[in-house]
């Protein structure tokens, strides 16, 4: 158990020290996004069909027959 855990602990280490070599280089730019606009919202919960539509448009995610006309099929 003991050795499981420590090979744990290591990886998060090497994580840790990547991602704040990323941002000593300023790689990353963090902004605020207000809680209404996080796209990713439906992929942790559950969504009001408006709020669920809102989220697959910001993500890019079209259904088949948002698509129909757009794509030929052979």
């Amino acid at each position: 158990m003991a050795l499981f855990y420590a090979c744990q602990e290591g990886h998060m280490d090497v994580k840790y020290h990547w991602v704040r070599e990323q941002l000593e280089k300023q790689q990353f730019k963090f902004e605020f996004v207000r809680t209404e606009e996080q796209a990713a919202d439906f992929l942790t919960k559950v969504l009001p069909r408006a709020n669920f539509e809102y989220c697959k448009e910001k993500v890019g995610i079209r259904t088949l027959k948002d698509m129909q006309g757009s794509v030929k099929v052979t």
